[in-house]
């Protein structure tokens, strides 16, 4: 018998130790205060941007140390729903003006177990646009017609749902969305550049757990060159992607 109430003492002071061990756990969670913004530059809009008239929110995201200072800055995205990928310089000088105001942040910094920790936060700055359309890049001449003025064609075409694809790459199915059976079409708006390939896509339709993936897909999308009077032009449009468990 003494043997077994040494075996029961035994198990309830582990079970006793683990129940503190939660709530400690669960009080540390409770108490952690997040770092709080001190100061943020404005950033400077580049000269690439400027020309362009390029402008739209930048998301960057900011490792702080703790003692409140931001020792590194990843995850440039923007602006807004440009795709990752895009290398136009007006697009990269805006990221990297982001990037160069993120660093100069000061924190107040994040406070777990009643002691100074490092953290992550996202942090948005915003691009007013110029005075030109903020997606025309090109700076060569408007053809002419023989004997007359400049023939004005128009920036951006809105071609529908867009045809003429030269490579159109399937969506991932993400594990979480798989995980609950998510399915259906997505729609994404997206503007194809002058060299046919995506420049933003924002998915404007569909489950939430899908988008994503149908936004990173059509970021890979390429298609044909569409001309207006033998010159190349952007054209914004829908793809559709269509997820099935």
């Amino acid at each position: 018998m003494s043997s077994f109430l040494a075996a029961s003492m035994t198990v309830f002071v582990l079970l006793f130790a683990l129940s503190l061990v939660t709530v400690a756990q669960e009080e540390n969670y409770r108490t952690f205060q997040e770092a709080k913004l001190i100061s943020l530059p404005d950033p400077v809009l580049p000269n690439e941007a400027k020309e362009t008239g390029l402008g739209g929110k930048v998301t960057v995201l900011v490792s702080i140390d703790n003692s409140g200072k931001v020792s590194s800055v990843s995850d440039v995205k923007g602006p807004d729903f440009t795709c990752s990928g895009v290398t136009r310089l007006d697009v990269i000088a805006l990221r990297d003006a982001a990037r160069t105001a993120a660093l100069k942040a000061t924190f107040s910094p994040a406070i777990g177990n009643g002691q100074p920790v490092g953290s992550q936060l996202a942090l948005d700055f915003w691009f007013a646009t110029g005075g030109t359309n903020s997606l025309d890049d090109d700076k060569a001449d408007k053809p002419r017609a023989s004997d007359g003025p400049p023939v004005q064609l128009p920036k951006t075409l809105s071609g529908g749902v867009l045809q003429a694809a030269i490579e159109l790459p399937k969506p991932a199915y993400p594990a979480a969305a798989r995980a609950v059976r998510a399915s259906g079409s997505v729609s994404v708006q997206v503007l194809i550049d002058t060299n046919g390939r995506t420049f933003s896509a924002h998915a404007v339709t569909g489950h939430p757990l899908l988008r994503a993936a149908a936004e990173s897909a059509a970021c890979g999308a390429r298609f044909t060159t569409t001309l207006l009077s033998g010159q190349p032009v952007k054209v914004s449009g829908i793809i559709t992607y269509n997820f099935i468990p």
